[in-house]
């Protein structure tokens, strides 16, 4: 499954005036990203799709394990995603910061992600 490619500030990566695709592992994390940052009902086209940062998360003495589900489930409901080897959620209560370290078997080989994720 092919993507078009984004830059490391999230814009479409245009090189000579030509938009680049990205397919494989790097498609796979990069979906992956996106996914981590879509705020719940961000999206006007499915407001059924996203992350509950502000109503999960971002809240004061948030749910570790709801958090990790959270995750989790957004993580394998990726097609590719065949299996989760590691998953490491680290939650920041003072700086509300969120890291998040995963390693996967996909459709086209392992992807590593060392996210920090903010909406």
């Amino acid at each position: 499954m092919s993507d078009l490619l984004l830059d490391t500030t999230g814009d479409l990566d245009v090189n000579n005036g030509v938009l680049t695709l990205t397919s494989g592992t790097v498609a796979t994390a990069q979906r992956l990203t996106q996914r981590y940052k879509l705020v719940a009902a961000e999206w006007f086209l499915d407001r059924t799709r996203g992350i509950p940062y502000f109503q999960q998360i971002l809240v004061k003495n948030p749910n570790p394990v709801v958090i990790d589900a959270i995750f989790k489930n957004e993580t394998i409901a990726d097609p590719a995603v065949k299996e989760i080897r590691k998953f490491e959620l680290d939650l920041d209560t003072i700086t509300r910061g969120l890291t998040l370290t995963v390693d996967l078997n996909t459709d086209d080989g392992p992807v590593n992600l060392d996210e920090i994720v903010s909406p």
